[in-house]
C-alpha cells in the first residue's frame, strides 16, 4: 500500500472565506505545502467565470500555473471541475508547466454526462480523479455500475467521497471492499471526508488500515478547514501517517501554514462541530435543511430531527428551499375550528387600540415613554412570545413552540394573561384562544413564520383599526437584537437583511388597512409611507 496525503484547503477551504485568500498568502500556502512534502496540493476551482488573483477559482490551467512554485519538490498540483460548472472547450491540453491532474466531481443523476465529460479531459493529456459526490446515496447495485464505468474510463483515481458526513468506520470498510475487489488495480483508491459526525479522522485511519496493495489518497485541509463541520484535518493525518507507517511529511510547515493564514481566518469565520450538521449527518440529509429549521428558531431541538426525519427519500441529498418551506409548514399545520376563539377575543379587545410589545431591546430602551403611552391610550396589549416584564400584557401570544414552553416552564401558569396560540403549538398547557397557524403565517401569498407578523394578520382579521408597535426593533448582525438574551438570532448577515425586507413589506401590506405607529425605533419604520412615529 502506498499512501498519498491530498491537501485541499485552498479549494474545499474556500467555501469558508469565499475562496479569497489573497495572492500572496495562496502563493505562500501553496509553496509551504511542497515544503511540507504534501503528496497532491489542490489548487481551487476550474469555473467558467470572471476570476481574480486573490481568489482559488480560476478559468483556465495557464491562470493556476502563476501561483505554482520554481521548485515542485515531491509535489503534484490538481483543481478540481464539475461537469455543471466548467465546459472542457476552456480547458487547455496539458503541457506539464501547470497542474497534472483534474478532480472531476458529478452527481449520481449526471454519471453519463461525467463520462463523457472525463473521457475529454484525459484525452487532453491530465490525469483524471473520478469523483461522484454523496456516495452513500448509492445503492451497491449503482455503486457496481459506477465501478464498472471507471474500469472502462480508466482513470488515475476513484474517490469514495462522503459528501454528506454521515460515514462511520463500518461504512467505509463495506464501500471499500466493494471498491478494492472490483476495480481494477491500477487505478488508486481516494478518500473525501465531511466531519458532520467528528469521525474525518477515525475513519481515516480504518481506510489507511485495510488489506490492500493499492495506492490510497487521503484528502485533508489545514485545522479542518471547510464548509460547516469542516474536513480532516492534514496536520492530524500527517503526523499519523508519521508515527504508524514512517512516512517523512513535515508537519511543522503545516504549523506554519495556520499560524500564518488559517488562524486569523478562523477568528472571522466560523467552522467546526456544530448541531445542525449532526443531525443532518443522523438523519442522512442535506445540512442546509438542518440550519434551516435551527435558524427558523421556533422548533425545539426534538422536533427538528422529527422534521428531517420525515424529509422524502428522493429530497434528502440535494437541497430544496420550496421543499422544506412546504415540508416545515405541513408540520406546523394543526387545523382547527377557530371561528369561535375570533368572535371572544373581537369581543374582547373591541374598539380599542393595540399596543403589540417584541421582544425587541428598545422596549428597556423607552420605557418611561411607552408608559407614559399606556397611561394614556390605556390600550390593550398584547406582547409576542414572552410575557413582559415592565409592562403587564392583557394577552400573550405564541406562535413559537419553543418560546412557548420555555415560558410555560418559568412562570406558574396561574402568574400568566390570557394565552393566545397557533394551532402548530400542540399539546399546550394551557390556551384561551387558538387560531389556524397556517392561515395566519400567509402574508400577501408569502409564507411568513414570524409571529410579530402573524399577529398583525390576526388582528386584520379581527377589524383592529389601531396598532402600536413596540420592540419591534429589526435584526442586525453582531448586534444584541432582544430585550431577553436567550432569544438572540445567530443567523448571517445576508439572511437577516433579507428577513428585514420580507418583515418590512409584510408590515407595508397591513399599513394599507391598519393605522400602525411605531413607538420605538425600528428598521421598519425608515423611509416608509403610512408609519407614524410616537
Amino acid at each position: 500500500m502506498k499512501i498519498n496525503i491530498l491537501d485541499c484547503t485552498l479549494r474545499d477551504g474556500g467555501y469558508i472565506n469565499n475562496w479569497c485568500f489573497g495572492n500572496t498568502a495562496i502563493k505562500s500556502v501553496v509553496s509551504l505545502l511542497t515544503e511540507a512534502n504534501i503528496n497532491i496540493i489542490e489548487c481551487g476551482f476550474l469555473l467558467d467565470k470572471t476570476v481574480n488573483d486573490d481568489e482559488t477559482l480560476f478559468n483556465s490551467v495557464s491562470e493556476i500555473r502563476k501561483i505554482l512554485p520554481d521548485d515542485h519538490r515531491k509535489s503534484e498540483f490538481v483543481a478540481m471541475a464539475s461537469v455543471e460548472n466548467y465546459s472542457t472547450d476552456n480547458l487547455e491540453r496539458f503541457d506539464g508547466s501547470s497542474i497534472s491532474g483534474i478532480r472531476v466531481i458529478f452527481h449520481d443523476y449526471e454519471i453519463k454526462k461525467a463520462i463523457r465529460y472525463c473521457m475529454i479531459v484525459k484525452e487532453k493529456g491530465y490525469k483524471l480523479f473520478f469523483q461522484p459526490m454523496s456516495i452513500t446515496t448509492y445503492s451497491d447495485k449503482q455503486l457496481i455500475y459506477l465501478i464498472e464505468q471507471a474500469n472502462a474510463l480508466e482513470p488515475y483515481a476513484v474517490y469514495i467521497v462522503d459528501t454528506l458526513g454521515l460515514m462511520t468506520q463500518k461504512d467505509v470498510e463495506r464501500i471499500f471492499y466493494l471498491f478494492d475487489n472490483n476495480l481494477n488495480q491500477s487505478i488508486a483508491i481516494g478518500f473525501h471526508s465531511h466531519n458532520n459526525l467528528q469521525l474525518s479522522f477515525s475513519n481515516a485511519q480504518k481506510l489507511l488500515g485495510m488489506n490492500t496493495n493499492r495506492t490510497l489518497i487521503i484528502d485533508a485541509s489545514i485545522y479542518g478547514m471547510g464548509r460547516g463541520a469542516g474536513n480532516l484535518s492534514t496536520e492530524l493525518i500527517t503526523q499519523y501517517v508519521n508515527e504508524i507507517f514512517d512516512y517523512s511529511y513535515r508537519v511543522d510547515y503545516l504549523l506554519k501554514i495556520y499560524d500564518k493564514y488559517i488562524r486569523k481566518i478562523n477568528e472571522q469565520f466560523k467552522w467546526g462541530y456544530s448541531v445542525e450538521y449532526y443531525l443532518a449527518a443522523v438523519h442522512k440529509c442535506h445540512p442546509n435543511y438542518a440550519k434551516y429549521l435551527l435558524e427558523m428558531g421556533t422548533l425545539p431541538i426534538n422536533d427538528v430531527g422529527n422534521v428531517l426525519m420525515t424529509i422524502a427519500h428522493e429530497n434528502k441529498h440535494l437541497y430544496n428551499e420550496e421543499y422544506i418551506v412546504s415540508h416545515y409548514l405541513a408540520y406546523q399545520d394543526n387545523w382547527i375550528e377557530d371561528s369561535d376563539a375570533y368572535k371572544e377575543l373581537k369581543t374582547l379587545i373591541a374598539d380599542t387600540p393595540v399596543l403589540l410589545l417584541a421582544p425587541g431591546k428598545s422596549i428597556f430602551e423607552n420605557i418611561e415613554k411607552l408608559q407614559m403611552y399606556v397611561n394614556e391610550k390605556k390600550p390593550f396589549i398584547i406582547s409576542v412570545n414572552h410575557k413582559n416584564e415592565l409592562i403587564a400584557p392583557d394577552c400573550v401570544f405564541f406562535s413559537n413552540r419553543k418560546r412557548y414552553e420555555e415560558i410555560i416552564s418559568d412562570h406558574r401558569i396561574s402568574s400568566l394573561p390570557k394565552i393566545i396560540v397557533t394551532s402548530n403549538i400542540k399539546n399546550t398547557y394551557q390556551s384561551d384562544y387558538c387560531f389556524n397557524y397556517a392561515e395566519l403565517c400567509s402574508t400577501n401569498g408569502k409564507f411568513i413564520d414570524n409571529a410579530s407578523i402573524m399577529l398583525l394578520k390576526l388582528l386584520e382579521k379581527l377589524n383592529t383599526r389601531s396598532v402600536a408597535l413596540a420592540g419591534m426593533d429589526g435584526f442586525l448582525p453582531n448586534t444584541d437584537n432582544y430585550y431577553y438574551n436567550n432569544f438572540q438570532n445567530n443567523r448571517n448577515a445576508q439572511t437577516l437583511f433579507e428577513l428585514n425586507e420580507t418583515l418590512s413589506n409584510a408590515i407595508s401590506f397591513y399599513a394599507k388597512t391598519m393605522n400602525i405607529l411605531f413607538l420605538t425605533p425600528s428598521v421598519y419604520s425608515k423611509s416608509k409611507k403610512g408609519y407614524k412615529n410616537g
